[in-house]
């Protein structure tokens, strides 16, 4: 599982630890630099891409699932399936007041178990989810 989140600076150290999550099956993507901002507006994606990419030239493509309160909307969903990916692509944007839903849950689960019957991307967005400018983190 990889983590691309705007508080990448905080994982290793304090977020991760406090979660309790295994570094070796959770890691950080380093998606921008912190210090001097580079790829703030962009790593999400270029890290996407570059998943996406790898996984067309796997015998055996993974599914993904991106969760994301900022990044997952329908023009993003479908300059990404100009992309055809290989394996089904699974994008939850979540209501930012209160994370992923118990249905957007029991979706993503439904996603893990199924995801051949899914179409190449698939954009879940919560109904109760705020229309705002892009805040990119904190």
């Amino acid at each position: 599982m990889a983590w691309l989140t705007t508080r990448q600076p905080y994982c290793v150290n304090t977020l991760d630890p406090a979660l309790g999550w295994n570094p070796d099956i959770v890691h950080t993507v380093r998606w921008y630099n912190p210090v001097t901002n580079q790829g703030r507006f962009s790593g999400k994606l270029d890290t996407i891409f570059s998943r996406l990419r790898f996984e067309t030239y796997q015998e055996d493509p993974s599914p993904i699932i991106w969760l994301d309160d900022e990044e997952c909307y329908p023009a993003r969903a479908k300059y990404i399936e100009t992309w055809k990916p290989a394996a089904p692509l699974l994008m939850i944007r979540p209501d930012e007041r209160i994370g992923i839903s118990r249905r957007q849950w029991l979706l993503i689960q439904d996603f893990i178990h199924h995801p051949d019957e899914y179409p190449p991307v698939t954009l879940d967005e919560e109904p109760t989810i705020r229309a705002h400018a892009m805040h990119h983190g904190l």
